[in-house]
């Protein structure tokens, strides 16, 4: 009887040690939170002008871009995201490459409520709002990023919120190793700030600008500080949307009596012609002195997006690039499918 008794007992504790064991796991995945998504960008593209004339002709399908993204929320508090990216590109002979673009945790209310805290690999505040205001990172990259004012992406503390509670004015502040998503390779650093001001749904404003210290600059590896400005705004009036980018960059050499300088003017137009269908224009001016050599080009994307599903977009469009110091354009043709799952 006490055998029996005792087995009782012991039951009754393992139906109350499994009975708590699965409690506390629903209740550590309802705190803990994961949402996986994913994203790509495939073209096929044609060459059919070029400065090279032997490249005039080339033409093949390949994926520019693709993501696979884990945002986790730990609790109300603390949420982060991880991300892969896998692309080819012409710079890479064609060669996948892949890394991680996205490594980072948020601390919400760090400094308060409406001021956030983020460690890790992420996005500068230079340019979200305007690539998020331009909406066509599938077929072209914000001014910024396309010349390399300002990489996509920098690993290191970002402070971020509003000064209102409307929300209408914001700010980012970064301090940043100037790597992109590598390791520190050098002891400099780099220094962001951004103000945005948004004072409807239809209107959107920045103003800001980075420092850069000790960048080794190629081919000799001598060291250069480097400054940048920049603004943006963009008008949404529901079947139209506008926006204009510019910057301002300049580079001194350690040493050295001379200065090197970037800058340029982006304008896009973006309509809704029928319901699932848009008409997409953009025309970028961008000058630069290298080594007392001055390099100026125009950039010219029209594209016609066709959307059959909110998450699925095809987009014939041409891409046109002419230099200064070229007599011919670059002109690709291509048709772009982007698609997010």
């Amino acid at each position: 009887m006490k055998k029996m008794n005792r087995r009782k007992e012991i039951a009754r504790w393992i139906g109350i040690a499994v009975t708590l064991l699965v409690f506390g796991h629903e209740q550590a995945r309802a705190q803990s939170q994961i949402e996986l998504s994913g994203l790509f960008y495939m073209d096929y593209e044609y060459i059919a002008a070029s400065s090279d004339s032997g490249s005039v002709g080339d033409n093949g399908f390949r994926y520019r871009r693709v993501y696979l993204t884990t945002d986790f929320e730990i609790s109300e508090e603390f949420s982060g995201r991880a991300r892969l990216e896998a692309q080819t590109s012409r710079l890479s002979a064609g060669k996948p490459l892949a890394f991680v673009k996205d490594l980072w945790l948020k601390w919400k209310g760090a400094l308060g409520e409406g001021h956030d805290a983020v460690f890790g690999v992420q996005s500068p505040p230079s340019f979200t709002a305007s690539e998020k205001a331009w909406g066509y990172r599938s077929l072209e990259r914000s001014i910024m990023d396309r010349n390399g004012a300002v990489g996509s992406r920098d690993f290191g503390v970002q402070l971020k919120g509003q000064f209102a509670k409307d929300g209408q004015v914001g700010y980012g502040i970064m301090f940043g190793n100037n790597s992109s998503v590598i390791g520190e390779t050098n002891r400099g650093k780099r220094l962001y700030g951004q103000l945005s001001w948004t004072p409807s749904d239809r209107v959107s404003m920045t103003i800001g600008g980075d420092y850069a210290t000790d960048v080794p600059f190629s081919p000799d590896d001598t060291e250069a500080n480097r400054a940048n400005a920049n603004a943006f705004a963009s008008y949404d009036a529901g079947k139209v949307r506008v926006g204009a980018e510019g910057y301002y960059r300049q580079t001194s050499f350690d040493g050295l009596e001379r200065s090197d300088f970037a800058g340029g003017v982006s304008v896009w137009v973006i309509a809704r012609v029928a319901s699932k269908a848009e008409l997409i224009a953009r025309v970028d001016r961008v000058d630069r002195e290298i080594d007392q050599k001055e390099i100026g080009e125009t950039f010219v994307l029209v594209g016609l997006a066709f959307l059959p599903h909110k998450q699925v977009r095809f987009i014939p469009n041409v891409w046109i690039s002419k230099f200064d110091s070229n007599d011919n354009p670059t002109v690709l043709g291509r048709v772009t499918i982007h698609a997010d799952f």
